[in-house]
């Protein structure tokens, strides 16, 4: 999950991404286990900022997105004073109709704003990848 996780941080162009495995027990599902990475660090980040909302959200419908993060607030740009937004994706990596874990991935839209065709490439990979785990 690592090393996946690293290639689609760099073929997305992310600054940082999150593979949250996802356990059903009932009617309930919740995070097992959390991968994090950052760009261009060949080791688990220990915090990685995400928006919990957007993560439950897609964990609960089922259904992916690409957006930006107005509500998130992860800091300041040092340069401009501007809150630091983030660009998106939050997908989720179906095996069989089950939600087996989401794929959430940002980047501050200073540096790039995500579109449908790099939503449409993680959500592949990511499809490929679920049949896997």
């Amino acid at each position: 999950l690592f090393r996946f996780l690293g290639r689609i941080i760099e073929v997305s162009e992310a600054h940082t991404g999150g593979i949250f495995c996802i356990e059903e027990t009932g009617n309930e599902m919740s995070i097992i286990r959390k991968v994090l990475r950052k760009r261009l660090v060949d080791r688990e980040a220990e915090e990685v900022y995400y928006n919990e909302g957007i993560l439950q959200k897609c964990i609960n419908t089922g259904e992916g997105e690409y957006q930006i993060d107005w509500s998130g607030y992860p800091g300041i740009d040092t340069l401009t004073g501007m809150p630091d937004w983030q660009s998106v994706i939050a997908v989720p990596m179906t095996d069989r109709g089950k939600i087996r874990g989401v794929t959430y991935l940002s980047v501050p839209i200073k540096s790039k704003e995500f579109d449908e065709g790099t939503y449409n490439y993680v959500k592949t990979l990511t499809d490929i990848m679920a049949a896997a785990f």
